[in-house]
């Protein structure tokens, strides 16, 4: 399943604790310049074999710059 969630309601669910994994799909020399805290990279080109790796019983929210990556994520 994928959605759209806005920055300002992200922000909310985290202020509120909900239980999400933001996974940074962009590249490690973008998140190096800028990241959200808490997050992880996990480059769009490596996202397949990292699944497994990611908490299975929290909700993952893709994040990138622009949208389009976070989006093929998806």
């Amino acid at each position: 399943m994928s959605f759209t969630i806005t920055p300002k309601d992200l922000k909310s669910r985290l202020d509120k604790g909900d239980k999400l994994v933001l996974v940074d799909v962009r590249e490690p020399w973008e998140y190096a310049i800028a990241k959200l805290e808490g997050s992880i990279l996990v480059p769009l080109a490596t996202l397949q074999q990292s699944l497994g790796k990611l908490d299975r019983d929290a909700e993952i929210v893709a994040v990138c710059h622009h949208g389009m990556r976070s989006a093929d994520a998806t």
